[in-house]
């Protein structure tokens, strides 16, 4: 995780258009994650995606939940590496103990075929039984009203 990144240190000023009553609500006792509900950053390069990520991830842990924080580069090696000296069950059980698991920088580049089954099979273990945030630099409609660019981000 990003290193002094904490709900108390955001700063909400400038143009980055966090809505402090939605970060509160998502760090009120990390209440998404007893809720096994995922969580998707997006927008554009420099909004402090990684940051609010590695936000929300650093409070699940002062709120005793575990949480495994990776980039999506490394969670696809880990997995290939698995599947090639066949510990891919083992690897993808370990993930599924894990109540947070957050991946950066999710969709910077296509994934393999192997890549999309195994990020289908950890994300359909997690479904109702852990959480998961995903940030990604993607932007569209949703980041803005149309017209006025992209410059906050979405969740």
């Amino acid at each position: 995780m990003r290193g002094a990144a904490c709900v108390e240190n955001i700063d909400y000023r400038g143009e980055r258009g966090l809505n402090r009553s939605v970060i509160r609500a998502l760090a009120q006792k990390s209440c998404w994650v007893k809720n096994h509900e995922h969580i998707f950053v997006l927008g554009p390069t420099g909004v402090g995606k990684s940051y609010i990520a590695s936000v929300l991830a650093q409070k699940a842990c002062r709120d005793d939940y575990s949480v495994y924080y990776t980039r999506a580069t490394g969670l696809l090696r880990d997995l290939n590496l698995a599947r090639a000296d066949g510990s891919l069950r083992q690897l993808l059980k370990r993930l599924n103990r894990i109540d947070v698991l957050a991946i950066d920088d999710w969709a910077m580049a296509p994934m393999a075929e192997a890549e999309r089954r195994d990020f289908w099979e950890i994300a359909a273990d997690r479904y109702q039984t852990r959480s998961l945030i995903r940030r990604a630099s993607r932007c569209d409609e949703r980041c803005e009203p149309a017209g006025r660019g992209c410059r906050r981000p979405y969740f």
